[in-house]
């Protein structure tokens, strides 16, 4: 027998005796729509199964996988929430008596490298750890909202009160690798790739960042192409990665959410602000890509919202108290909003407080829309097919508390 031979081998008796792992991969906008395509890896997964999205945006469905509760529990339906007692913002406020700063959509103040560079500014000097944002939020607005981006979802206590999966890794005691959603696509892999080396029994790979492309990109097909099969490659360099382990191991891939590009546009502030009613005095509004949330100060502006947008020129709805409970977004003690009027498949509020424009493609719409759909892959049966994506983490502790009781 050669070297080489005896030092395979000897790999392969070694790791015999090493515990079984277990390995998810999180990709935010891999929706069913995608994976169920006959050219996505083909044959790589026996296992596939549709599942339902959490409503709302990336944060609400990250925070959904990693905790297995729905907003009302976790807390994180949208970037922003109402909070005006409490709003770390209220200084933004006066930036307008700065020569008027703020107040023109072209001014300084709301370009994107200026946002982009307040937002890190007051990030670091409040101590957030989360993936924070300004966006396009006209400052005096700020001052009625608090943000769930001070904090990092992926730590221990990352959601509390709610569990997370660190919160069960770490209590667990069993050898795991974690993305830090910092790192880049490449570094998290190459990370993940050195935890299968070095024995762990558990892997959650995220990768955040495909939402954001589509975003961007969505209609053109050359690029799409190449960011999914640069997604197909990474989750192959984990496959083969653990088939060299020479343990046995089950990979699993899930999503959050899909996406669905831009069909029009609507223009819901310009709508509100024409019904003689007062921002901050009668009603505070919040514009997101596919919907607006409200809070009323009193019932005669909620009447005046309610009659504009129900004209069926405006393509949406409002919300309903049992779709609520059923999104699990009731029971928020205020903070989403008193009514929250959702757009149609593919239209678009704009402007919004995300963006001045539209983009090309978003999440955020109806769950039971087709076009919403998450997705579950795994090379194993999993011990329960997942019906939404806050089933995903039921499964991974189930995979954990086995690896526990096998120590």
């Amino acid at each position: 027998m050669g070297c080489c031979d005896l030092i395979i081998s000897s790999k392969c008796f070694f790791n015999g005796f090493m515990k079984a792992v277990n390995a998810y991969i999180y990709i935010d906008a891999l929706s069913w729509d995608i994976v169920s395509a006959p050219d996505f890896m083909p044959g790589a997964f026996g296992q596939r199964f549709r599942v339902k999205p959490q409503f709302g945006y990336s944060s609400a469905a990250i925070s959904s996988v990693l905790s297995g509760e729905p907003p009302s529990k976790h807390g994180v339906f949208c970037d922003f929430y109402f909070n005006p007692a409490k709003s770390p913002f209220k200084n933004f406020r006066y930036i307008k008596y700065l020569f008027g700063a703020g107040l023109h959509p072209r001014c300084l103040f709301n370009r994107e490298w200026t946002r982009k560079k307040m937002s890190q500014i007051f990030a670091l000097g409040h101590g957030y750890s989360g993936r924070f944002s300004l966006h396009s939020v006209p400052f005096d607005c700020l001052a009625y909202f608090d943000s769930v981006q001070n904090r990092d979802f992926f730590v221990s206590r990352g959601l509390s009160p709610a569990e997370n999966i660190r919160d069960v890794l770490e209590e667990s005691g069993i050898n795991f690798y974690m993305s830090d959603w910092r790192k880049t696509p490449e570094a998290d892999i190459s990370s993940a790739l050195r935890s299968i080396e070095n024995g762990a029994e558990f892997l959650l790979v995220c990768d955040i960042g495909l939402g954001k492309f589509l975003r961007e990109n969505a209609g053109n097909q050359s690029a799409v192409s190449a960011r999914l099969k640069s997604c197909s490659e990474n989750i192959s360099k984990i496959s083969e990665a653990l088939k060299s382990s020479g343990r046995s191991y089950k990979l699993s891939v899930m999503s959050g959410f899909g996406m669905l590009p831009c069909l029009g546009s609507v223009d819901l502030k310009k709508a509100v602000s024409g019904l003689n009613l007062k921002y901050g005095k009668d009603y505070v509004a919040f514009y997101e890509p596919t919907m607006a949330r409200f809070w009323y100060m009193n019932e005669s502006s909620r009447e005046k919202v309610r009659a504009e947008l129900s004209n069926p020129k405006y393509p949406g709805s409002f919300i309903s108290g049992a779709q609520k409970s059923s999104y699990g977004i009731s029971h928020d003690g205020g903070k989403f909003g008193d009514d929250i009027f959702l757009l149609n498949d593919g239209f678009q509020v704009s402007p919004s407080y995300i963006s001045r424009k539209p983009f090309k493609a978003v999440c955020g719409y109806s769950p039971e829309s087709e076009g919403m759909s998450a997705s579950f892959l795994s090379t194993c049966k999993p011990v329960f097919v997942p019906k939404t994506v806050a089933d995903f983490f039921k499964l991974m502790k189930s995979d954990v508390e086995e690896s526990v009781r096998d120590l």
